[in-house]
């Protein structure tokens, strides 16, 4: 079975990718075009996350990525640690909702937590090394923390992040419903 998703926004690539695993019987092989890099990013993402194996390649300008559905149970619950959602670069109004929110992100650091979801401005930590944050998301990543920044965030303001993954909204909702989510 093929599957052309060339060209399409995210995160529709990464969902019918899911919608097609879940028609395919055990045994089914599909085999996946695609011409985004994040797209492809994505979509392996999600085979790793239900722990099927999958080859991938790239010929021009095209990602291809081809599996046969296997029969496995995910080892673990589907269940993450407690995740913050961030959607702008403040806690409040003003120079104090700034430092606030310097100084949350930096009590991070002694709480166990699983993820860091960007969404809206609060993307623009993770591309700006001068912003008060940025080194304390980039040490929370070193220590294990995954930092999850919304693609189409990251393309509307034209920005590149110099740390995290770039995540789509299949992903990131996902991992919403899937957890303690702590909002700021």
């Amino acid at each position: 079975m093929k599957l052309d998703l060339q060209d399409l926004p995210c995160p529709q690539p990464v969902t019918r990718v899911k919608e097609e695993f879940e028609k395919m019987k055990v045994g089914d092989s599909l085999k996946i075009t695609i011409n985004n890099e994040t797209s492809k990013q994505n979509i392996e993402r999600f085979l790793n996350s239900i722990e099927q194996d999958f080859t991938s390649g790239k010929q021009g300008e095209q990602h291809f990525i081809s599996f046969t559905k296997e029969d496995r149970q995910k080892k673990s619950s589907n269940v993450y640690d407690e995740v913050l959602f961030l959607k702008s670069l403040s806690v409040g109004d003003g120079e104090l909702g700034k430092m606030l929110f310097a100084g949350f992100l930096q009590t991070l650091k002694e709480r166990k937590i699983g993820k860091i979801i960007l969404v809206n401005e609060a993307v623009k930590v993770i591309c700006d090394e001068t912003n008060p944050s940025f080194n304390t998301l980039k040490d929370l990543e070193q220590m294990g923390v995954k930092i999850l920044a919304c693609g189409n965030c990251l393309n509307f303001f034209a920005l590149e992040p110099k740390f995290g993954i770039v995540s789509n909204a299949y992903e990131i909702v996902d991992t919403l419903f899937n957890s303690k989510v702590v909002s700021l």
